[in-house]
């Protein structure tokens, strides 16, 4: 947790340090959730692998966790199917 009480303001001046933590978390959130304008899954390999179904690359992901997940070839977004929501 940051507790610098000029760190919304750096980041709202754009300094880039804060910038960069911001980059950071948001990307991370921005996989804790399902995102409803994205309609492709990635596809399930096996117990411990996914394939993308855009270039067919396939990467070791066996985490049920987040909701989306990235292709690290091509770098789309994608459901993971293993998720299961929480609630």
């Amino acid at each position: 947790m940051i507790k610098d009480d000029s760190f919304y303001n750096n980041l709202t001046d754009g300094e880039e340090e804060e910038v960069r933590i911001f980059r950071y978390w948001k990307a991370l959130m921005d996989l804790e959730f399902p995102n409803n304008a994205i309609k492709q899954k990635a596809q399930i390999g096996d117990e411990k692998w996914l394939m993308c179904p855009s270039c067919i690359d396939a990467w070791e992901d066996s985490d049920n966790r987040n909701a989306m997940v990235i292709c690290p070839m091509c770098k789309q977004l994608f459901h993971n199917p293993r998720y299961r929501s929480p609630i």
